[in-house]
């Protein structure tokens, strides 16, 4: 009997929509018959055991989070030894024409310094003007967003089956 993979989800986030991704990521990992760890960035994370690893940030000025990008540097020998899968979450992400998956795709650039994602996934968010400081209140402003929940579950679900299929077709390529 095989043992079931061990994948951590871990994730930054600042009001909540990219735990809220990761949550809807390791349900449906879950369903798919992994072992599933989720995480947040601040909390002490062990590498030691696990198969792969989905790492997931907003993106704050058109970059992740500096604790997702420190999670990166400081474990990126640990996470060169497993399949990493990144995901990032923004509002401009839903409206996901070139110019936002470009922003998106750059904050992705920057961590690739250090790891080389086997994958990556771009999702919307969810804004709610009063939650947020008064500095992310006058961006958002500014771009003219409006509050909603543009969260996606099945966009999300149907993305992680894809990655797992390919992670599935990778590993049979390697016997």
């Amino acid at each position: 009997m095989e043992k079931k993979k061990k994948i951590l989800v871990v994730y930054a986030t600042r009001y909540g929509s990219t735990k809220e991704v990761a949550e809807i990521i390791g349900d449906q990992l879950s369903e798919l018959g992994y072992n599933v760890m989720i995480s947040g960035l601040m909390e002490k994370i062990d590498l030691s055991d696990i198969d792969a690893v989905f790492i997931g940030s907003p993106l704050h000025l058109g970059k992740w989070l500096p604790e997702a990008r420190e999670f990166v540097q400081s474990r990126k020998n640990e996470l060169n030894r497993i399949p990493v899968i990144v995901f990032t979450t923004g509002i401009t992400i839903a409206e996901p024409n070139e110019h936002n998956l470009l922003k998106a795709k750059f904050a992705i650039d920057e961590i690739s310094q250090y790891i080389i994602p086997f994958e990556s996934g771009f999702f919307a968010g969810r804004i709610s003007r009063h939650l947020l400081n008064e500095s992310d209140l006058q961006l958002v402003k500014m771009a003219k967003i409006q509050d909603g929940d543009y969260i996606d579950p099945g966009r999300i679900k149907d993305w992680v089956i894809k990655t797992c299929n390919n992670l599935k077709e990778e590993k049979d390529k390697q016997k």
